[in-house]
């Protein structure tokens, strides 16, 4: 997909973006890729952010925590991925891949920086909800768990790894079962869960992408959402800012949306009070904040 957009921002036109973001009232900056950790720039991106008072998050397979950490210290936090136990998880990430995620994971604890796992269902790991969360409750964490794309991410191309619908929906009954039972590792809420369970039916809901949140490609390309079509987008640099950029984005219909994360966003937007409650209880050592992010993609060609 990469090859579709142009050279990525330099690090002065990121720091002129974060600076756009920032006026723009932006609270919740979230780096994913790609590989955000390839990008040499990574740390002192995060740095400014934090410097004007945004919350930050990094999506990761881990590569490279072990040795980078020092520079992601401010982050909010590092949400790495994880599919099962190692031969699960290398089955499909690589030989290897799941010793570095659990030592990105030892490394961020070591040192106080927060995690949280990620897990996408797909048809390698359904019989894998045991062992997610009983890492996450070794780690004093939570596992987000989401179907995987009927295709690839913006491609038409079927995606190698979808499951069987009989054996994801059995999965997702047990997710609910356990979140039920009062499993506290399971980040996703009963709600989204409901939600995500009719993949891959096109399952309607009222969708905030494009108003309060957005997807910030390498080379400065808006879009409404990570996941959508490429149509719509606005051209950031060069051109006259985020702002100008963010009023013009147009927001497509979309008949779907399987992003765990922000099914629980719009439902709560959508004033779903068990949503909310439980949104609420996630975060209720946090003072109340303004909802706006921004998925800022780094696939990092600048090792």
């Amino acid at each position: 997909m990469w090859d579709k957009l142009g050279p990525e921002l330099d690090l002065e036109q990121g720091k002129k973006m974060i600076d756009d973001l920032a006026a723009s009232g932006t609270i919740w900056l979230s780096f994913t890729g790609g590989e955000p950790m390839l990008r040499k720039e990574l740390g002192a991106f995060i740095d400014y952010a934090a410097d004007r008072g945004m919350e930050t998050s990094v999506s990761t397979n881990g590569l490279h925590i072990e040795k980078r950490w020092q520079e992601i210290r401010r982050v909010g936090r590092v949400k790495i991925s994880l599919d099962g136990p190692e031969e699960v998880h290398d089955r499909i990430r690589g030989k290897g891949s799941h010793r570095v995620a659990l030592r990105a994971a030892d490394t961020c604890r070591e040192h106080g920086i927060p995690i949280k796992f990620s897990a996408v269902l797909a048809e390698h790991n359904l019989d894998q909800i045991d062992y997610l969360v009983d890492v996450s409750r070794q780690y004093e964490t939570q596992v987000m768990f989401q179907p995987t794309t009927l295709n690839k991410l913006r491609d038409f191309e079927p995606n190698p790894v979808r499951p069987p619908i009989e054996g994801y929906r059995d999965a997702i009954d047990k997710l609910i079962a356990l979140k039920q039972q009062g499993c506290r590792e399971i980040a996703n809420t009963i709600g989204g869960l409901r939600h995500i369970r009719h993949w891959p039916k096109n399952t309607g809901i009222e969708c905030w992408a494009g108003l309060l949140s957005v997807s910030l490609e390498p080379d400065g390309t808006l879009t409404s959402c990570k996941r959508s079509p490429m149509e719509g987008k606005q051209r950031v640099f060069p051109a006259n800012g985020f702002h100008d950029a963010f009023t013009q984005l147009k927001v497509p219909a979309c008949e779907q949306c399987w992003d765990s994360g922000m099914i629980d966003l719009n439902h709560a937007l959508s004033f779903n009070a068990n949503t909310v409650l439980a949104l609420l209880s996630r975060f209720y050592r946090r003072p109340a904040r303004r909802v706006e992010r921004v998925h800022m993609s780094l696939p990092a060609s600048r090792p």
